[in-house]
């Protein structure tokens, strides 16, 4: 059933985020991705999808379960790219954005309650927080703590010591990945929620232990009321 259903959403998601890019950012004279072109790429990806999906492992909880299934896609469609001849950077490039696409589908339902609830920007991003926190992001698949912090600008910081996109793609040696294509949505979500996102540290980054979230508001954050 998960199969099915991202299928469907990563199809119209790369045929945004990939159809009509240059096939080489390089070399303008090798012209552009067509449909067809993308629809060959996402053929390839769900292949290695299906390769890769009976190793994925079990996850207590349901958005742990999705969330190591949209780590498996990522690699799957990153693959894809780099069976094509693109470079790396570009190959992820284009990852990050089909899968921005796909996140902020869900970070709209998070927003609009947030709107709903305060007209408070601090206070919007502390509860867009934490309804990611009661899916995907809930205990026991994740594992992390809510942690003082005194700065005037912050929301909610939060210390992550388990996460199944890294435990996942560090299977495969794919860090970069993990940091390139999923970890840095969170500059643009939370933009998207009106605020500034800060990482002190990081386990794709750096092999800490935990990775360190500050949800704030500050100079860049825009301020939003209820629409």
């Amino acid at each position: 059933m998960f199969g099915a259903f991202y299928n469907v959403l990563l199809r119209r998601s790369a045929y945004r985020a990939i159809a009509d890019r240059n096939r080489d950012p390089h070399d303008l004279a090798k012209g552009k991705f067509s449909r067809a072109d993308t629809r060959w790429i996402l053929r390839k990806a769900w292949l290695n999808y299906e390769q890769l999906v009976p190793s994925i492992p079990h996850e207590p909880t349901l958005g742990a379960r999705h969330n190591v299934r949209f780590a498996c896609i990522a690699l799957s469609l990153y693959r894809a790219l780099l069976m094509e001849g693109l470079e790396k950077d570009y190959a992820l490039l284009l990852v990050n954005d089909t899968l921005w696409l796909l996140y902020k589908k869900a970070a709209f339902v998070a927003r609009a309650l947030a709107r709903i609830l305060s007209r408070d920007l601090k206070k919007q991003i502390r509860i867009c927080v934490k309804v990611f926190m009661v899916f995907p992001f809930s205990r026991p698949g994740y594992q992390f703590d809510i942690v003082p912090d005194d700065a005037e600008e912050n929301a909610i910081s939060v210390k992550w010591t388990r996460c199944v996109i890294i435990d996942y793609l560090r299977k495969y040696d794919a860090e970069d990945l993990c940091l390139a294509c999923l970890c840095n949505l969170d500059y643009p979500l939370l933009e998207y929620w009106g605020g500034r996102f800060d990482r002190p540290c990081l386990q794709a980054v750096e092999g800490a232990e935990y990775c360190h979230h500050r949800f704030n508001t500050g100079p860049n954050a825009k301020t939003v009321s209820v629409a």
